[in-house]
C-alpha cells in the first residue's frame, strides 16, 4: 500500500426512474454525479476502494398506485450512470468507467431504499472487462485497506422505522417506513399539482428527508405523546395521520415491487408491534445495538435524524477508529462542522439528491457530497474529509477544498480526541 492512499464512500444517491416523486432527478443531479465519478477516475492511483454505502438506487419514492421499478428498469432509465445506449452508441456508463479505473475495487453495501436489490442486480453493473462491484450481504463492512480500523454501514439498521423487519414481514423484510415513504410520495404529487407543469419532488424545498415524513418533526413528537394516552399501535397512529393529511381512506392500495397489493388497513395489521420487533432483533446483537435500542432508534434516529449514539457505540465496541454511515443525508452538524467523536471519527456521506431550492440557499446550502478517508501509513493516522461537487456557471467539478476542515485520528492504540488535520 502507498504511504498515503484513500477510501472513498458514497451513499444516498437515490437514483430512480426519474418519476416526478423521485428525489434524484436525472436532469438536475446527473451532472453532479458524473463530475464526482470523473474525479474518482482522475484520482484512481491514490484510491484503494470505492464503497457505495447504501441507497444507490431508490425503490421506495413512488406513490402507492405505482409499482416500484426493478433495478434493471432504473439502470435502463439512467444509461450514463449504469451503461447502455446513449446517442446511438453503447457506453459502459460512469460506474463501469470507475470500475475500470479502480481495477474492479468497487463495493456495494445495501441500504433501505435499495434493500430489495440483489447480487444478481448489482452484477448488471459491468465495465468493459466484465467486472462488477463486490456485493456485501451483511449490513456492516470493513474495507480491507482500513485493516479493521474503518467500518461502514448505511445506518438504517439503527432506525426503528427503517430497519429490515423479518419478524413482522418474513417474506422480504420490508419495514414500515417503506409505506411512510410511499405516502410521502403521494403527498408530493398533491403538492406538485399546485406548481408549474414539469415540477418534480426536486422542486420542493426540503425534499429528500430520509424518514420520508411529509410532516414536521414536532408532529411526530405529538404522535408519540398520543401513543402514550391511547391504545393505538405505532403503525396505526402514523398511517392514520398520513391518510388524513393526504385525504385518503384505509382502503388505499399499495402496489408492491413483488406484485402483491396491500391496503392501508392491511399494513396496520401487518405491523402491530414495531418496537417489540425491533427490540427482539436488537437483543440478538446487544454489542451492536446496546440498551434501550428501540427507544433510541425512534427518539434519536427517526425523530431527530441523528445517528451519532449508534455510531459511537459501533466504533467503541469494535475498536474502530473511523465509522462511516449514510441514511441521515447530513454530512455536517448544525454548526457546519464535520461530525466527529472523541474515541473515533464518525463521518456521514450526506447525499446526492438535494432539492434544487436547497442547493440555492445562502445559509446552510445543501450539496452533493461524499466522504474520503485518507490512510497515512507513515504517520499512522486516518483523516476524514467531506467532499462536494459544485456546479457554478454550469461547470460541474469536485471542489478543490473539502466542505469542512478535515479531521484526523491515530489509527492505532487507544482512541484520541479528533483534531483538525494540518
Amino acid at each position: 500500500m502507498p504511504q498515503k492512499s484513500k477510501i472513498v464512500f458514497f451513499s444516498d444517491i437515490h437514483i430512480g426512474t426519474n418519476a416526478a416523486t423521485n428525489w434524484y432527478q436525472r436532469s438536475l443531479h446527473e451532472p453532479y454525479l458524473l463530475a464526482a465519478f470523473e474525479y474518482l477516475q482522475q484520482q484512481a492511483s491514490s484510491i484503494q476502494e470505492l464503497v457505495v454505502v447504501g441507497d444507490l438506487v431508490d425503490q421506495w419514492t413512488y406513490e402507492p398506485s405505482r409499482t416500484p421499478p426493478t433495478f434493471a428498469e432504473i439502470a435502463a432509465a439512467n444509461p450514463r450512470i449504469f451503461g447502455g445506449m446513449v446517442d446511438g452508441q453503447r457506453i459502459p456508463g460512469a460506474l463501469g468507467a470507475v470500475l475500470t479505473a479502480l481495477d474492479g475495487r468497487v463495493t456495494y453495501v445495501g441500504g433501505n431504499h435499495d434493500m430489495s436489490v440483489t447480487a444478481e442486480d448489482v452484477a448488471l453493473i459491468r465495465d468493459e472487462q466484465g467486472r462488477s462491484p463486490h456485493y456485501v450481504r451483511t449490513p456492516l463492512y470493513q474495507p480491507p485497506a482500513g485493516r479493521g480500523g474503518i467500518v461502514c454501514t448505511h445506518g438504517h439498521i439503527y432506525s426503528l422505522l427503517n430497519a429490515p423487519d423479518f419478524i413482522q414481514n418474513p417474506r422480504n423484510g420490508i419495514p414500515f417506513a417503506h409505506f411512510i415513504t410511499r405516502m410521502a410520495a403521494l403527498w408530493s404529487v398533491q403538492q406538485l399539482a399546485k406548481m408549474p407543469p414539469g415540477s418534480t419532488a426536486a422542486s420542493l424545498p426540503g425534499s429528500g428527508d430520509p424518514t420520508g415524513w411529509p410532516l414536521a418533526k414536532d408532529a411526530l413528537h405529538q404522535l408519540l405523546e398520543e401513543l402514550k394516552l391511547k391504545s393505538l399501535s405505532l403503525s396505526d397512529a402514523v398511517l392514520s395521520s398520513l391518510l388524513e393529511l393526504t385525504g385518503q381512506k384505509s382502503d388505499l392500495t399499495f402496489h408492491m415491487l413483488d406484485g402483491t397489493r396491500l391496503t392501508a388497513a392491511d399494513v396496520v395489521k401487518a405491523y402491530p408491534s414495531i418496537l417489540a420487533s425491533y427490540e427482539q432483533t436488537a437483543s440478538k446483537s446487544k454489542e451492536l445495538y446496546g440498551p434501550l435500542a428501540g427507544e433510541l432508534a425512534l427518539a434519536e434516529v427517526d425523530a431527530l435524524n441523528s445517528i451519532v449514539h449508534f455510531a459511537e457505540r459501533l466504533g467503541n465496541q469494535g475498536n474502530h477508529k473511523v465509522v462511516v454511515m449514510g441514511h441521515t443525508h447530513v454530512p455536517v452538524d448544525e454548526d457546519e462542522h464535520q461530525l466527529f467523536l472523541g474515541d473515533c471519527l464518525y463521518a456521514n456521506c450526506g447525499f446526492n439528491c438535494p432539492s434544487e431550492p436547497d442547493m440555492r440557499l445562502q445559509d446552510k446550502r445543501r450539496y452533493c457530497t461524499f466522504t474520503e478517508v485518507e490512510i497515512d501509513e507513515a504517520e499512522r493516522r486516518f483523516t476524514v474529509s467531506t467532499r462536494y461537487v459544485t456546479g457554478e456557471g454550469g461547470r460541474y467539478q469536485v471542489a478543490a477544498e473539502p466542505l469542512t476542515a478535515p479531521k484526523s485520528i491515530d489509527m492505532s492504540g487507544p482512541g484520541r480526541i479528533a483534531t483538525p488535520a494540518a
